[in-house]
């Protein structure tokens, strides 16, 4: 078969047509029935991070490797390629986490056959929890790099719903937790990894969790955003 090169014009579209793929699709041409059971099992918002971690990756390639035996200006030129695909993959993932629904998704059952964790059948939003959960650097976590362009795209309306069930998601990982377990860490790294981003961390105060009326002391421990994450301490009898 002949190699198939895609120029840069044609990346939203051919983006777009692999997005509108329905990956549940039963076909009775062979073809397609190949090509619908080759694609992988995983959620668009998934699909999407690989695709940004590959293309960081051949970025990386370009400018240590490539560098040195291709002309800077090839270089230059393939990098703002892959800068506009990584930019393209961004936007897309910010549409799949506020609207599911856009495009076909792999049948929940199928992705809850597969993940043990809850939040990992879940879209929107809350699929970013269990990626915060784990270490940045890890295949299951979320590059910092990416964080960082996807709040640059965020505006304050956006941030509730890119961002908002996230960290409520994480806050109510933290209430399961206390100081006794180590695990604790873990919804608190997610937390201070989204706040490291400045944009991030002054948006919070907006968000309707972030100081719950009429509630007691008590209650804000557990209602409150941040209550969860205060609330944690050496003594088990205060928690």
């Amino acid at each position: 078969k002949k190699s198939f090169k895609l120029s840069q014009s044609h990346l939203e579209s051919a983006l777009v047509a692999r997005l509108n793929i329905d990956p549940n699709q039963m076909s009775d041409d062979e073809e397609t029935f190949q090509a619908i059971s080759k694609l992988p099992r995983i959620s668009l918002f998934d699909y999407l991070l690989d695709c940004w971690k590959r293309a960081s990756e051949i970025k990386s390639n370009l400018l240590t490797r490539s560098s040195k035996t291709l002309e800077p200006s090839v270089v230059n030129e393939r990098v703002k390629v892959m800068d506009a695909l990584k930019d393209l993959l961004v936007n897309y993932a910010c549409l799949v986490i506020q609207y599911p629904d856009m495009f076909p998704q792999i049948n929940e059952k199928f992705l809850m056959h597969f993940f043990t964790n809850d939040s990992s059948t879940e879209l929107g939003s809350r699929q970013l929890v269990s990626r915060l959960l784990s270490d940045i650097n890890s295949p299951e976590g979320l590059p910092l790099d990416f964080i960082q362009e996807l709040a640059a795209k965020v505006d304050e309306e956006q941030f509730d719903q890119i961002f908002g069930s996230a960290l409520i998601g994480l806050a109510a990982q933290m209430r399961t937790k206390n100081i006794l377990n180590n695990d604790y860490l873990k919804p608190l790294n997610g937390l201070a990894t989204l706040t490291e981003i400045k944009s991030l961390a002054a948006m919070l105060p907006t968000l309707r969790s972030w100081n719950p009326q009429n509630s007691t002391a008590k209650a804000y421990e557990v209602m409150s955003l941040l209550g969860p994450f205060c609330r944690i301490s050496v003594f088990p009898s205060d928690e």
